[in-house]
């Protein structure tokens, strides 16, 4: 009975409850077909990497995931709060959000190396950046004015006319103070 309560559960993971990671090295357009792809294999979400000059831009290739499928869910394999303000990340993700009927996620990270070396970014108080980032995401796709002053982060009366509250966030990190924070939040 065991064995075939697992042969089961096998059965029951199929891909719809499966991300695949893409790092856009390839054209929108190349982006746009294997995200076709990916949703007839019957995968749930794709997650775009964001590695700065080494790849498409994040946002541009989620679009055109987007506009070429109608039920895979799009997210970010990860954005980070140096080389994009919280702000216009916030402002991105609400587009592709409603550009895609409300499948868009967005994934927070501290960034490495791969995105920040080149671009000359010191990688300086990672935990408090991500924290803010997060925070300011969170309260623009809530809707409202809003202000913020923050260690690393500061907004006026910032607003967005685009949103939906249940954008789905996460935060990604390796470190134990990343986690920890991650958890927290």
């Amino acid at each position: 009975a065991s064995a075939n309560r697992s042969s089961r559960d096998v059965e029951r993971m199929t891909a719809r409850h499966a991300g695949v990671l893409l790092s856009p090295v390839q054209s929108p357009q190349a982006s746009a077909n294997l995200g076709r792809l990916i949703e007839e294999l019957g995968f749930d979400s794709v997650w775009v990497a964001d590695e700065g000059l080494n790849t498409r831009d994040v946002f541009v290739t989620m679009t055109a995931i987007a506009m070429s499928t109608s039920r895979l869910r799009i997210g970010t394999g990860l954005v980070n709060p140096y080389t994009r303000h919280p702000a216009l990340t916030a402002s991105a993700i609400a587009s592709i959000d409603e550009l895609s009927d409300g499948r868009a996620f967005l994934v927070y990270g501290t960034g490495g190396t791969m995105s920040l070396g080149p671009l000359g970014i010191a990688r300086d108080r990672p935990v408090v950046r991500v924290r803010e980032a997060l925070e300011v995401c969170r309260r623009l796709l809530r809707g409202g004015a809003v202000t913020f002053d923050g260690w690393t982060i500061e907004l006026r009366n910032a607003r967005l006319s685009h949103t939906r509250a249940a954008i789905e966030m996460w935060f990604a990190g390796r470190s134990p103070l990343v986690l920890g924070v991650a958890g927290e939040l």
